[in-house]
């Protein structure tokens, strides 16, 4: 699976110098591991559950999986690739999760 990041954020820069480059996106492989993790991150997952059903799928020594997944997460936030959501609106008063 392959990510494309633009390569200006910059409204100017997008407008005027993106449209003219021969390559305007950053091309980022993701190999099968993070292929998985990738397609799992649908809003709906939590990182817990993507974690538990990384370490179903690959049952190899993939330990300690709960550091690489919650590493590889914060590394696609930090360049903007997912948000997370904000679940304090999606608890009640006791602190557990709401149905919806």
């Amino acid at each position: 699976m392959i990510l494309l990041k633009p390569k200006f954020e910059n409204k100017w820069l997008v407008k005027y110098v993106l449209p003219r480059l021969k390559k305007p996106h950053f091309r980022i492989k993701l190999d099968r591991l993070g292929s998985f993790v990738w397609q799992q991150c649908d809003g709906k997952n939590t990182v817990e559950q993507i974690a538990n059903l990384f370490k179903q799928k690959f049952q190899e020594d993939i330990d300690p999986v709960y550091d690489r997944i919650a590493m590889f997460i914060q590394t696609l936030a930090r360049h903007r690739f997912i948000v997370f959501k904000d679940l304090s609106s999606s608890l009640n008063h006791n602190g557990a999760s709401k149905e919806i």
